[in-house]
């Protein structure tokens, strides 16, 4: 194997094998430590994939390897590290994109949910809030 020393090296740094007698108690575990990378070989592999929520990428079966993806598949290769894929997924266009709220209510709108806003405001501690809606709905 070309470079063996440097892969020799890192296996033994940051490799392990987890061995997990039930396929839950294996999806429990990937979730949890949400590896860069997961290649899932065998039966009911993409089966299993669609209960992973915490990987970077997860290839399926055995003609996915990860050169292949990094390479020709056309998946992105910055991924969350770390064990950064239970918050975030790879890098995508959504990445670049700005997105802005915008809300517009009626007068009658804001009258239908004045109650709701009165009793969150007030559950909150904040009733200035409620009030602001107060005097919108009370002015003619």
């Amino acid at each position: 194997i070309s470079r063996a020393d440097i892969v020799r090296k890192s296996l033994e740094k940051n490799g392990f094998i987890a061995i997990c007698k039930q396929r839950s108690t294996a999806v429990e575990f990937i979730n949890e430590i949400a590896p860069e990378h997961l290649q899932l070989v065998g039966k009911n592999a993409r089966a299993t994939s669609k209960k992973i929520t915490s990987s970077g990428l997860v290839l399926i079966g055995k003609y996915t390897p990860s050169s292949a993806s990094d390479y020709c598949f056309g998946s992105n290769h910055i991924l969350p590290t770390l064990g950064f894929g239970k918050s975030r997924g790879s890098l995508s266009v959504l990445d670049f994109l700005k997105l802005v709220s915008t809300i517009e209510a009626t007068k009658s709108g804001l009258e239908k949910v004045q109650h709701n806003i009165r009793e969150i405001a007030s559950a909150e501690g904040l009733i200035n809030h409620y009030l602001a809606v107060q005097e919108r709905t009370m002015a003619k």
